[in-house]
């Protein structure tokens, strides 16, 4: 979670896992593009998660006139297009 907030504000960084396995310790760098390809499966799934919410409030997407990101992950482009394509009628 760490190097996630730290990729927010920078293009790179370190991240640090104490005793992954048998006493070994991971030290290593991820950039900006690499977290973003670890997380471009589950942007899809963000779109179904408001969308069942949606349901479940027994809201109509016509209903909503906006949805608002915030935190680091907005920061992110791909979640930012992703959910532009599904809802399409908003501007992120």
């Amino acid at each position: 979670m760490q190097a996630k907030e730290e990729l927010s504000n920078a293009p790179t960084a370190e991240v640090d896992v104490d005793n992954l396995y048998e006493g070994r310790n991971l030290v290593t760098v991820v950039t900006h593009e690499q977290l973003e390809g670890l997380i471009a499966d589950l942007l899809p799934r963000a779109a179904a998660v408001i969308g069942r919410a949606l349901a479940q409030a027994g809201v109509a997407l016509s209903d909503v006139s906006a949805i608002e990101l915030f935190g680091g992950a907005a920061r992110y482009p791909e979640r930012t297009l992703c959910l532009t394509q599904s809802f399409d009628r908003f501007t992120l």
